[in-house]
């Protein structure tokens, strides 16, 4: 899935996935959902958190502190 994870022996996964994360939100996020990338952060979390349950946006958007439209919009 991610080659040069894998490719480079000392490549540390947590500094890989936190740059990969911060690529995403300087490229695309901002400008489509949020401005913070704090917020985006705790987005992603809640929403990890809930994989495998029923999608509840009105439970996320109270934990994340965000509308139900800007939640719908983000998932």
């Amino acid at each position: 899935m991610y080659p040069e994870l894998y490719d480079v022996v000392d490549k540390n996964w947590k500094d890989f996935y936190a740059s990969y994360i911060a690529t995403y939100i300087e490229r695309d996020i901002n400008s489509l959902i949020m401005t913070d990338s704090l917020t985006f952060t705790k987005f992603l979390t809640v929403l990890a958190a809930r994989s495998g349950q029923v999608l509840n946006y009105s439970n996320i958007s109270n934990e994340v502190d965000i509308s139900v439209p800007i939640i719908k919009n983000g998932s």
